[in-house]
């Protein structure tokens, strides 16, 4: 993922201190002289939603400073971050529990989503650094909200019954699934309600199966609606 970069694979990165006013004041009472002018210079008091690039006396980004609400929910609260960080690596400091921490590490995954099938838009240059542990659960979730979102954004002239079909095949065969798909007079004569709704269209209508597992594990049912055109 463009937005994360594990531990390992990044050297210096900058600290994102995540503070409501009672966290600004323990940050501010051990940070430098020039921090601190730095900070009452520009009146940051840690609110909602502020953010505070703090330079060293080179010039040099030393730490960025992300005002929060500690009675809201993490998950949004880094939202607003991915397209107004300065590019580089940021590693959190947060007062957030580790189950916090991950709801705010997705909502960054989710704000630096771009669809970008019909016209190149710039990424953010900005990543948060991520530990192994929580690596691939993360990465996998960020992945397949960014696969959902491009099916949604993409325009029912590009997005009919075959060619969601033809997504799901793909996933089938990435992910070592089954694939199953009915259409046709098969489609009629086992779910007639189905090719009732989309016969008058010239996409023919189809029903459309992934299985996946062991045999001898529990079953799990997912049933969804694909509304297209």
């Amino acid at each position: 993922m463009k937005c994360f970069v594990r531990d390992h694979e990044s050297h210096q990165p900058i600290d994102l201190v995540v503070c409501g006013p009672k966290q600004l004041a323990d940050w501010l009472a051990q940070a430098d002289d020039h921090q601190q002018r730095w900070v009452t210079a520009h009146q940051f008091s840690a609110q909602r939603g502020a953010v505070l690039v703090v330079p060293d006396l080179n010039g040099q980004i030393q730490s960025v400073l992300l005002g929060i609400d500690p009675k809201k929910s993490p998950i949004w609260a880094l939202a607003g971050l991915p397209s107004k960080l300065p590019k580089g690596d940021y590693r959190l400091v947060s007062p957030w529990s580790e189950s916090e921490q991950q709801l705010a590490l997705m909502g960054f995954a989710l704000a630096s989503y771009r669809f970008d099938r019909y016209k190149s838009m710039p990424l953010p240059e900005s990543r948060l650094v991520i530990s192994d542990d929580w690596a691939l659960e993360l990465e996998v979730l960020a992945k397949a909200s960014y696969w959902a979102r491009d099916i949604v954004n993409t325009p029912a002239n590009d997005m009919g019954p075959e060619e969601l079909s033809g997504l799901a095949q793909a996933l089938a065969s990435e992910h070592g699934a089954t694939f199953q798909e009915i259409v046709g007079l098969e489609l009629e004569e086992q779910f007639p309600a189905i090719h009732a709704v989309g016969k008058a269209s010239s996409r023919s209508p189809r029903l459309i199966t992934l299985k996946w597992g062991r045999d001898d594990a529990p079953s799990l049912a997912l049933v969804g609606k694909g509304v297209v055109f």
